[in-house]
């Protein structure tokens, strides 16, 4: 690697930082404007290997589109597996505070 290389590598993986702090302040900004709160979950967390009926964890490449649970049996997207995971996370930490993240509709709702 040249040095030219390594200087553009370094600023490029700086301006990524940068817009992914940029990104958050603005999130951050915009939950207080509506009186929300931000939730963050960790990048690591297993939302598309995790079956959202049981909680079964198992690898998956991500060529696979479809989860299909050993335990339960569940089939269901991969992304819509996610989601509901990721749902239920943000309910699961909103609840440990004493208050409900799902309004009478099941939906998410804003939590000041």
């Amino acid at each position: 690697m040249t040095l030219c290389t390594v200087r553009f590598c370094a600023i490029t993986s700086i301006n990524e930082s940068l817009s992914i702090v940029a990104v958050s302040m603005e999130l951050e900004y915009k939950c207080q404007w509506y009186c929300s709160e931000l939730v963050v979950v960790d990048r690591f967390f297993p939302s598309s290997k995790t079956c959202c009926r049981c909680g079964h964890v198992q690898d998956m490449p991500l060529s696979l589109r479809t989860y299909d649970c050993p335990d339960c049996g569940l089939s269901i997207d991969r992304d819509l597996n996610a989601s509901i995971n990721l749902r239920n996370a943000v309910g699961l930490i909103v609840n440990a505070c004493g208050r409900s993240a799902a309004d009478s509709s099941g939906g998410l709702r804003s939590i000041p």
